[in-house]
């Protein structure tokens, strides 16, 4: 997050030291030896027939999100043989990419691949300003089609496809992507004078949201929601994009967030707002809740400059750290509802403000979290502080192993897949188009032989 201020911190302060942090590496260590003793499940699962297709190579579940985490974990120079492990696991994830039929998501899709290609590539200090281009110019294809009848969230969306854009730094492709991104959201936003806001329609929802949700709803969570998109504007008004449409939109949906803020309630926020139902608290977690709202508010605010905002998200994140751990919903130790998303949404703020109230912030009860994190209230923030540190280290020197990786990925980021998935998509309603790529899945594998065919397909319907 950046700063506001003069003296803002760059740098990120040690969280533990001792016999803490001793436990808080065990625990690290222990995980990723684990991980790494599934690589060879993980790759027969990714070479499945679509039959029996199991996320297994996907950045939210599977090998691209492994590759990222052992990139991660060779920069901090904390496992011997992470840098080889990682290129394995990325290997697997470009290599299942070039064969299936998937969806562009970026939790379970194309587009989380090809980021954790380009961000392990940077990592690890290979070469990779042109590892993505087809897939950049394929996306910049997709996005270019009006009106939209898709998600808009972070997950699955054209949320997630702008953070997918803006790890191409330098790829003018994925530049104008990101421009047609912004566009799409400026359709879809209902605006008025002061706010803007974005509706999710029930055919959109999944059917036991549907049943609770007949008439739709505006999600208040970073996964699926308006905070997502409020992230995504403020990376894009900072760089360039888009910018008069990026700002004027960012400032109406922060304002209109904010309105949504309740008192007397656990939580700062609902999950979902109706008009005409009464907003219930919701629980706390980075898929939705507080945390993810506040990070969201947070970073809209530094890298706009505006006080009032930063206010404001740190208001509700003291909160959140404060909130009683037996009722806040946190259900176990997972990144996406559980406490390990939340500890580094906290240690962010603390490293950002050097407020204790973030350090100290322990989301779960001993019950939940399996030892050692449950030892300190501090141990599972250094957990996530010590996966996403980024200092140099003495690289081991794997130009074949890299060298083969990078051709493979060339190769792979064609994407046949991807291209008989935009043939498939163009056409139809949200829950329609859903139903054609699980059908795609089970009934159709391409080949490279069929890329050129099938890309030729990709804009031919309205």
């Amino acid at each position: 997050m950046p700063s506001v201020h003069s003296s803002s911190r760059t740098l990120w302060n040690p969280l533990l030291d001792g016999s803490q942090a001793r436990i808080a590496r065990e625990t690290i260590l222990a995980i990723a030896e684990a991980v790494r003793g599934e690589f060879d499940n993980i790759l027969q699962k990714c070479k499945e027939p679509p039959d029996n297709y199991a996320p297994a190579f996907e950045l939210g579940e599977g090998a691209a999100g492994m590759a990222v985490f052992f990139a991660y974990l060779h920069r901090a120079g904390l496992l011997a043989n992470a840098r080889e492990t990682a290129f394995g696991f990325l290997d697997a994830a470009i290599e299942t990419m070039s064969s299936r039929v998937m969806t562009p998501s970026l939790f379970s899709g194309f587009t989380g691949v090809g980021w954790a290609a380009r961000h392990v590539m940077d990592l690890l200090g290979e070469p990779s300003s042109d590892l993505t281009e087809e897939l950049d110019l394929a996306l910049e294809q997709y996005v270019s089609h009006t009106p939209w009848k898709d998600d808009y969230d972070l997950i699955s969306g054209l949320v997630g496809f702008g953070v997918y854009c803006l790890e191409q730094r330098d790829s003018e492709p994925a530049r104008r992507a990101l421009t047609l991104i912004v566009e799409r959201l400026y359709e879809l936003a209902e605006r008025s004078e002061d706010e803007v806001r974005w509706f999710t329609p029930p055919e959109l929802l999944v059917e036991m949201q549907r049943k609770d949700y007949p008439q739709g709803y505006y999600n208040l969570g970073l996964a699926h929601g308006i905070p997502g998109v409020i992230a995504l504007l403020s990376r894009t008004a900072e760089t360039g994009v888009a910018v008069e449409k990026s700002k004027r939109m960012l400032k109406g949906s922060v304002e209109w967030l904010l309105k949504q803020r309740m008192t007397g309630t656990n939580s700062s926020f609902s999950g979902f707002l109706v008009h005409g139902n009464k907003s219930d608290d919701c629980r706390l977690a980075w898929c939705y809740g507080d945390g993810g709202a506040a990070a969201a508010l947070m970073q809209a605010a530094r890298r706009t400059g505006t006080p009032s905002w930063e206010h404001a998200a740190l208001a509700i994140a003291r909160k959140a750290a404060l909130r009683d751990r037996e009722v806040c919903g946190v259900r176990d130790v997972c990144f996406c509802h559980g406490a390990a998303g939340l500890l580094q949404i906290f240690n962010r703020f603390y490293q950002a403000t050097g407020e204790e109230v973030f350090a100290d912030a322990r989301p779960a009860s001993d019950s939940r979290c399996s030892p050692p994190l449950a030892t300190s209230s501090r141990t599972g923030t250094a957990f996530s502080r010590s996966i996403f540190l980024r200092i140099r280290f003495p690289t081991i020197d794997e130009r074949i192993y890299a060298i083969r990786v990078l051709r493979t990925a060339h190769s792979a980021l064609s994407l046949s897949g991807v291209s008989e998935f935009f043939a498939r998509t163009q056409a139809g309603g949200g829950v329609e188009r859903r139903l054609r790529r699980r059908d795609a899945r089970r009934s159709h594998r391409i080949g490279p032989a069929d890329a050129a065919r099938a890309a030729a397909r990709i804009c031919s319907s309205p």
